[in-house]
């Protein structure tokens, strides 16, 4: 059965504050810090209205993180995110930060519900080593996350139940467990969905599962947009032209996928049999690497869902774009000054996206030069590029043959519903991608269903390049 509504949301009149003094006792109590002199507490980062997270140091060492959760993120958020750790270690073998403890029950000395993590510090951002790293050490890596992957999809660590939601409850093994203070151990279980952090006075009455049918979780998804869109205005008294276009076109979009869901998923593919743990929606950004170039952390998979096995048959998002099997030759490529890149040269092949390129904000801006000291054309990089990610595509296809067969073949078979629910999380990314999920819809009404890998797809991967200096 399905609980129908979000957790009521508290007053938020008064700005909440949280009691360093109470972190820095919990963190003393469960990470085994003797002395307070030793003990030291640092805010690292802060979401105003639903999450707050400080950085603990042990005699000027850095030595866990504490994630404190504020009024707006439901109660079982801690519960869902530290279940799935443990689920993860106990299951699998892809990386994860080490949760030592949490409680989701704000009845405690910090009044608000928490966990704390192990922090692997030494470990740095793929985002910022891209750039730097061989490409026999990238396709090294590209192979570990379809390994993962892989893993996931391996029947054994499939829920046969049949509904898609998050993972609750756990006790873990080989030094990792989860904490839950003056309660009963319960097995894994499957519960409503711990929606990814944000504010929650928009979601109250958004259906949040567990859901055994993919109609109805994506029809849950949209109404959480459509709910967002109709509150995100910055100054809902007299909010601006723009901002109210943006609204009007965010609820427009999705109310046009609403309607395409009995369309599409016809009641085979709308029954769910089986879900599996994956987060196709990774990032550079969401992965760690050691000093070597290797793997070692997925830090997005602790708030990953149970979805439909169809929707884990695509690839990361980081490796969309668009194909180039040559590598472009650089003689080929003029030499420019800074401004006269048209946006002309930066269409995607095989599309007619408009991507709205600032040569001003070129991430490859003053780096690349020729011989002669003139910078080259920034579309040769763009282009070399494409060509690299083409070749780590086929990497990861391969892999993920090799490890789980007829990946490939179940991955065009699932194309329509994976690209649908792909549009459905790009709806919410801002104008530019709800412009392309327009675009798309536009196209599939006309009878184009493939028009969204060499449209939406490509804009993902342009504008990742542009916001990460992919």
């Amino acid at each position: 059965m399905e609980s129908q509504n979000a957790p009521s949301v508290p007053d938020n009149s008064k700005p909440p504050k949280v009691d360093i003094g109470k972190i820095k006792e919990i963190a003393r109590k469960y990470l085994n810090i003797t002395t307070e002199d030793q003990c030291n507490i640092v805010k690292w980062v802060e979401y105003p209205s639903y999450l707050q997270v400080y950085k603990v140091h042990q005699s000027d060492e850095p030595l866990a993180k504490i994630s404190v959760y504020l009024e707006n993120t439901p109660h079982d958020a801690v519960e869902s995110v530290a279940a799935t750790m443990s689920w993860l270690k106990q299951k699998t073998s892809i990386p994860q930060p080490l949760c030592v403890t949490s409680l989701d029950d704000n009845d405690n000395i910090l009044a608000y519900d928490w966990k704390i993590e192990l922090e692997r510090w030494a470990l740095k951002p793929l985002m910022s080593e891209w750039q730097v790293m061989q490409f026999e050490v990238k396709e090294t890596l590209i192979k570990s996350l379809a390994q993962c992957h892989a893993e996931l999809l391996q029947p054994r660590n499939r829920f046969k139940s049949g509904t898609i939601g998050s993972i609750y409850h756990g006790l873990g093994t080989h030094g990792y467990f989860y904490h839950r203070l003056g309660r009963h151990q319960k097995p894994f279980s499957v519960g409503p969905f711990n929606w990814d952090p944000q504010p929650w006075e928009y979601y109250n009455d958004i259906r949040r599962g567990p859901f055994s049918r993919a109609s109805d979780w994506l029809k849950a998804r949209l109404d959480k947009i459509i709910a967002f869109a109709n509150g995100d205005v910055f100054d809902p008294d007299d909010p601006t032209e723009e901002e109210m276009e943006v609204v009007n076109l965010t609820i427009s979009v999705a109310q046009r996928l609403l309607a395409k869901i009995p369309e599409i998923f016809n009641p085979e593919i709308d029954e769910v049999k089986e879900t599996v743990l994956w987060d196709p929606y990774i990032m550079l950004c969401n992965l760690f690497v050691d000093t070597e170039g290797k793997l070692a952390a997925i830090e997005k998979m602790q708030y990953a869902k149970l979805a439909p096995l169809w929707s884990r048959y695509q690839l990361p998002w980081f490796l969309f774009g668009p194909d180039r099997e040559d590598e472009p030759v650089q003689d080929d490529y003029d030499v420019y000054k800074k401004g006269q890149l048209a946006i002309d040269d930066l269409q995607p092949q095989g599309s007619d996206y408009d991507f709205d390129y600032d040569s001003d904000s070129d991430p490859n801006a003053d780096i690349h030069y020729d011989s002669q000291g003139n910078r080259l054309r920034a579309l040769y990089w763009i282009h070399l590029e494409e060509y690299k990610f083409t070749k780590l595509r086929r990497v990861y296809l391969e892999t993920m043959e090799f490890l789980h067969p007829g990946f490939q073949q179940l991955m065009k078979q699932y194309q329509l519903f994976t690209d649908f629910e792909v549009a459905t999380m790009e709806c919410q990314d801002g104008p530019e991608g709800t412009r392309a999920v327009k675009k798309w819809l536009d196209a599939l009404d006309a009878g184009n269903p493939h028009y969204l890998v060499g449209n939406l797809k490509c804009y993902i991967y342009y504008s990742c390049m542009a916001r990460m200096g992919r």
